[in-house]
């Protein structure tokens, strides 16, 4: 493969991860004026008309989730809602707010996104539904993800694993769905139970940290600190301390236990956290797509800088940066959900 092929081909990854993480930051209320108009840009090129097709549909409803004989319904929808979007940001009436990106415009694109979904998956799932507090993550790119849920309970989401669960928590339960694997460290909260639904089969916990990986044919429980409850709809299935594991045979409803050095099972959140002699700014750019989270150097010589460092892939934005300041002698603040790295910069 020639080098201006390669080249072209890492642009066009670059971009794709560009408009995904603009489209996450916009949802989550975290895009700055600069972002949100970045962001309405891509809505008028034709090269990026797919991947907004993509993003869109992982925001109305889970593909899997639609009946098949609906789903050629369903892509049409998708398609009104990127058109709708498109109209809006092209009326008239709305040009002149580019040059003053604020609340208004980005309200545009949400309402334009937001009643294409209420719409369609109450035409599916009924009035009852409440997508309002639901927000699917849905993490198929080749790169893990570190998510915060609102009662302070963080997930590592790996790649190609969705999770889906709400913006907030009520009742007396926290229900969360993952299909994949995930790893789970827990906010304690003895008067609300967290509880993972995988299929047919309920993992149950007050606050603990556990590993989950949930496939067709089968569902593992692995505990690394805590205690944690398997269940399926009729039973209870095992109760795990720190180091064990359950086996779920879907098919044959079978259950085995099994005691494991639990580290073990989360070598795969580890991937991409290793760095051996690695230029800061590369580095910097793998925690952005893995926390989602904009990071900035206000001295740009510090990206030459070479850092070595491992991780085991369940730590916070902040410990990864602090470990990464303290190996450079250098400082960070963080603002508004973006980080910003200060420092002497290396030639």
């Amino acid at each position: 493969m020639c080098p201006e092929h390669i080249s072209f081909k890492r642009k066009i990854l670059k971009n794709q991860f560009r408009l995904q993480f603009l489209f996450r930051r916009y949802l989550n209320g975290q895009c700055r004026p600069e972002e949100v108009a970045e962001l309405l840009r891509h809505f008028n090129l034709a090269d990026d008309e797919e991947k907004l097709r993509c993003l869109i549909a992982d925001e109305l409803v889970p593909y899997s989730a639609i009946p098949e004989d609906k789903k050629e319904h369903w892509q049409g929808r998708v398609n009104n809602a990127l058109e709708n979007i498109r109209q809006q940001i092209n009326a008239p009436k709305i040009i002149p707010l580019y040059k003053r990106v604020g609340v208004r415009i980005a309200v545009v694109v949400l309402i334009a996104i937001g009643i294409s979904s209420t719409l369609l998956v109450r035409h599916y799932y009924g009035q009852s539904v409440q997508i309002a507090t639901n927000t699917p993550l849905s993490n198929k790119t080749d790169f893990t993800k570190y998510l915060k849920l609102s009662d302070g309970s963080t997930v590592i989401v790996k790649a190609g694993s969705e999770l889906i669960y709400p913006q907030s928590f009520s009742g007396n339960t926290r229900d969360v769905t993952l299909n994949g694997e995930a790893y789970f460290d827990i906010h304690h909260d003895a008067a609300h139970p967290f509880i993972i639904h995988t299929g047919k089969i309920t993992t149950t916990v007050l606050g603990t940290a556990f590993d989950i990986n949930a496939s067709i044919d089968k569902v593992t429980v692995t505990v690394t600190r805590g205690r944690v409850k398997v269940a399926d709809q009729k039973k209870v299935l095992a109760v795990l301390a720190p180091n064990q594991q359950v086996v779920y045979d879907v098919k044959k409803a079978a259950v085995e236990d099994i005691n494991v050095q639990a580290a073990k099972s989360l070598a795969w959140a580890k991937l991409g956290m290793s760095f051996d002699g690695a230029k800061f700014g590369n580095i910097i750019r793998a925690m952005e797509k893995r926390y989602q989270t904009h990071i900035r150097f206000a001295n740009p010589a510090l990206e030459n800088c070479l850092i070595s460092a491992t991780f085991s892939g369940t730590e916070s934005l902040e410990e990864v940066i602090s470990v990464l300041c303290i190996a450079r002698d250098a400082t960070y603040m963080i603002k508004n959900g973006d980080v910003v790295i200060d420092g002497r910069g290396c030639n």
